[in-house]
């Protein structure tokens, strides 16, 4: 990887945790019900730029690594932050991250196929060999 997407990744990545995380974070906890409420644009930012980043030359695992981490972390926040405040909440948290967990690595691992079957659709000369 070259040292502008070591740069951008992360950015991203920053991007779309906040995307997904704010409307999530805002909600009160007993209107959550997941993974409805993962649902918002955030997730398809990071759908999309799973797509983006895999158009512009990075690898597949990659681009779903990182942009299927962003639900899990937002999640997982929220439970820190929920769990500090009551300690008797969120008292099916592994059931909410593997729901946080499935739903974001479908969904970029989707965006991430699309992008890179995209790439080699389109621009064969740039693909690595």
């Amino acid at each position: 990887m070259t040292s502008g997407k070591i740069l951008y990744l992360p950015i991203a990545f920053l991007v779309c945790c906040l995307a997904i995380g704010i409307p999530y974070w805002q909600t009160p906890y007993e209107k959550l019900s997941l993974p409805d409420s993962l649902f918002a644009p955030g997730l398809l930012l990071a759908f999309i730029c799973a797509i983006v980043f895999c158009v512009f030359n990075t690898r597949f695992v990659w681009s779903a690594a990182v942009f299927g981490c962003c639900a899990p972390v937002v999640v997982a926040t929220r439970i820190i932050l929920d769990v500090c405040r009551d300690a008797t909440s969120h008292n099916l948290f592994p059931f909410e991250l593997a729901i946080a967990v499935m739903l974001g690595f479908l969904i970029s691992g989707i965006g991430a196929m699309l992008g890179t079957g995209v790439r080699k659709l389109f621009f064969r000369d740039t693909v690595k060999k």
